[in-house]
């Protein structure tokens, strides 16, 4: 007997409800959630983060959440659209291009980062621009221990912090023993390790098809369970 399809929206807090559901909306199945990592901001500006601000010329994100983030404190600092529209932008991913778009206009430029080794770097998109010294770069991510560096390159500020959701494990294996899973939907690399740690012994996870944000959410499922080949790649 087969199953009817049942999709379980693994979330952040901060995504957007309207996106999930424009997203999903042709989904044939049920549709269930449960929130399993939360931001918590982890950035104050200071005088020598203003001086380094100043002095850059190209803003680097790894995520969406970073950017949103990041404008609301310049927001806070009063800084300007125009300002911030004269900075060029690389980023990670078509979700982080579209949230900068979504709050910079006009813009210069945003180059998508494919790929983050350093000869890809070189050969792929550092080679489109002039040649940089450091600090003309900022790199603003979250967790920086779970990101590549180049500390002769960037200036790096991490301003936000991923945080398991108080009772995650409890409110996890809860949606799993209401509802029969056949597909997760999963955002980012920190969500899906939160749901694997719990749901590797209780599911058959090489069973599950994945819709995944981003190929650096791709890399992190194949590589902690290379037995997973039904991961599609959504925007």
């Amino acid at each position: 007997m087969i199953n009817d399809p049942c999709l379980l929206l693994l979330r952040m807090p901060a995504d957007n409800q309207k996106d999930r559901q424009q997203r999903f909306k042709h989904y044939r199945g049920q549709v269930v959630e449960c929130p399993l990592v939360e931001i918590s901001v982890d950035f104050t500006w200071s005088e020598q983060r203003m001086v380094e601000f100043q002095r850059a010329n190209t803003l680097f994100f790894t995520s969406k959440y970073g950017v949103r983030l990041f404008f609301h404190l310049c927001f806070e600092q009063e800084i300007s659209q125009q300002t911030l529209a004269n900075y060029r932008y690389v980023c990670i991913g078509e979700q982080t291009k579209k949230a900068i778009l979504e709050v910079v206009t006009p813009i210069q430029e945003v180059l998508i980062a494919k790929d983050l080794s350093a000869v890809k770097m070189e050969e792929e998109w550092l080679a489109k621009s002039a040649s940089i010294s450091s600090g003309e770069w900022l790199w603003i991510s979250g967790n920086l221990s779970a990101d590549v560096r180049y500390p002769n390159i960037f200036t790096q500020w991490r301003i936000y912090q991923n945080q398991a959701v108080s009772g995650y494990e409890q409110l996890l294996m809860s949606c799993l023993k209401q509802h029969e899973i056949t597909d997760v939907f999963v955002s980012s690399p920190s969500i899906f390790k939160r749901f694997y740690e719990v749901a590797n012994e209780y599911l058959q996870i090489e069973s599950l098809r994945f819709f995944v944000l981003g190929e650096t959410t791709t890399k992190a499922i194949q590589l902690t369970n290379p037995k997973i080949k039904k991961i599609q790649e959504i925007r």
